[in-house]
Parts: C-alpha cells; structure tokens; sequence
C-alpha cells in the first residue's frame, strides 16, 4: 500500500463539520477559513466555505454545541490492576454507533464535577447497541474521580483522532500486520486489530506489560490476533520487530504506546532497511477536542505546528523528539 499519507481534518465530511474554528478562522483544513485570499486546500469532496457560508442555521456555530455532555449510567466498574480500571457505559445507540471506529475517545467526568475535569479516554470495545468498554489507567486527579464513580458519569463524543494514519487501517484489506503495543497501548490496540482482521488482513501483535504492569492476551486472542509475549519492548521487543520486518513481507506496521515507542519503532525499521507506512496512537494532550484551546499542537518536522485533536497525518512527520 501507499507509504503517502494526505493530511485531512478527521471531522471533514462529517456532521461536526464546519466546526467553531470555521468561525475563528482557524480550520485546519480550508485556506479561506484561514484568513487567507488564495484557495489551496488539497479537495477532499466538500467546500468548508460553502457549507460555512451556505448552510442554514439559526445560530452561529460558536453558541452551538455538537457533541453535548450525556449523563451514562456506569453497569460494570473492574479493577484489573490496583490502578487500572475497567468500565463499562451505557450510552446512546447512535453514540455507541459513532464509537465503533478505530481511535474514536469520550470525554469522561463525574456529573459533580467541574468542566476542567473532563478527561479523554480511548473506547475500547462496543459490545453492544448501547454499550462501550473503556480501560483507564489512575495517574492523576482526574482520571482517580473517575475510577471511583460507580454509578454514572457525563460523557463527551464522538471524538475520532485517537490514532494518526487512520486512512491505511480503514482501507487496507487481505494484507499483513505487524501491531506493537506495551502496557495501556493494548485498548486501543484492540479495536484497530478487529477492524484490521474484519477487512481480512492477518495481525501479528508483538505485546509486552510495559509500566502499567497491563497484559491484555485473552481479548486480542479472541479477535484472532497472533500473539507474541515479551518481558520489555525496549529490552527485547524492538530487536524482535527488527527481526520479523526484515524476514517477512508487511503492509503495515502498528504501534500502540507512548511517543517515545513510535520513535523507537521508526528507527528500528529504518535500521533494519524496511520501508513501511506506520499508523500510531495519538498521546496528545487533550483538553478540548475541538482545535481551540491548543494543548494538543505539535510541531512537524518542516516546523509547522498541527492541532493534532483535528489533524490526521503520518506520525513520521512529526518533529522526532
């Protein structure tokens, strides 16, 4: 498949586009709706402008809220780990629809609390028409309110760019996977490795606990990953992606970690002399979701600074730290 990766807003094309940043002129992806006289957008099947100027409304889109706060009874709360939990919400049926892709997160906050509360979190599984799964780990005072509600919390979604090279998991089919995931990297390891092996491809996953001490072998089983169990993906994981990149022939290569795995990833491939595309989780920081308050921006390696909450591209080009 294409190692070429089009930079895209994650929202065009949607219901949650044109966004606020249309009226701030912010978007990401229209030149007009940044101020500028030129249009330079690469087409992606639809005028943001026109829509922004075209579409019939009653209100500005900064009093509107898309994605409003929904109170979620909470039907199951597990502790798989002194501090990882595992929650199970009841939520919309069309919400829970919206959830189902790869990288889609929720904003999730006790209803007494305030709204700087809010934390993102990744779904994991929707078992059901009106079930999601989420597995969070408790590293501050946000995510620990929320693991110690048992009754109901207010969630925030559909958010979708929870993981960067979503184009080449969507579209890529009868083809063969090379997926790495340490510690809390495995949720959102599992929904990219169903949607892979949904579109016939085979998923290799080399898994190991990393700092979260976290193992998640029975799930990735079940969906027909293969599975390959390290102690360290720093000790022993890397030199054994090295190994199989060069002694077989991959479309993709998946890593579903922090930032510095993705680094690590890269440079092993490149070491090892294997061009592939690499999609990867997204660490960002989130406050908003919605490009405004711009905890998420990060730089590119031609030093342009991306809302990476909104912006699908290729981790490659980020700045390597």
């Amino acid at each position: 498949m294409s190692r070429y990766l089009q930079s895209k807003c994650i929202d065009i094309n949607s219901a949650y586009c044109p966004c606020i940043l249309a009226d701030t002129n912010h978007c990401v992806f229209c030149a007009h709706l940044q101020g500028k006289e030129m249009c330079d957008c690469n087409w992606s099947g639809v005028c943001i402008l026109y829509e922004k100027k075209w579409n019939a409304r009653n209100e500005t889109l900064v009093t509107r809220d898309p994605r409003p706060e929904l109170a979620c009874p909470i039907v199951e709360r597990k502790f798989l780990r002194e501090n990882i939990c595992r929650l199970v919400l009841t939520v919309p049926p069309p919400l829970a629809e919206q959830l189902k892709a790869p990288g889609s997160y929720v904003f999730l906050k006790r209803a007494v609390d305030p709204h700087y509360f809010q934390l993102p979190i990744g779904v994991m599984q929707v078992p059901a028409e009106d079930k999601i799964v989420v597995v969070l780990e408790t590293v501050g005072p946000k995510s620990r309110q929320v693991t110690e509600e048992d009754q109901m919390l207010m969630v925030r979604g559909p958010y979708k760019n929870g993981i960067f090279g979503l184009p080449w998991i969507e579209k890529l089919v009868y083809g063969k996977v090379l997926l790495l995931a340490g510690g809390m990297g495995q949720p959102p390891a599992l929904p990219i490795a169903e949607r892979l092996i949904n579109n016939y491809n085979k998923v290799t996953a080399i898994i190991a606990p990393g700092a979260a001490g976290f193992i998640n072998v029975e799930e990735l089983q079940l969906a027909g990953v293969e599975l390959l169990q390290v102690k360290s993906l720093r000790r022993m994981g890397y030199a054994c992606l090295a190994d199989k990149a060069r002694a077989d022939t991959w479309d993709l290569l998946v890593s579903c970690g922090p930032d510095a795995q993705h680094f690590a990833v890269i440079d092993a491939v490149r070491e090892a002399g294997v061009e592939l595309p690499i999609a990867a989780t997204n660490n960002s920081i989130m406050s908003c979701g919605e490009g405004i308050c711009g905890s998420c921006a990060k730089e590119t390696a031609d030093h342009h600074f991306v809302r990476t909450c909104k912006m699908q591209l290729d981790f490659a080009d980020l700045k390597h730290l």
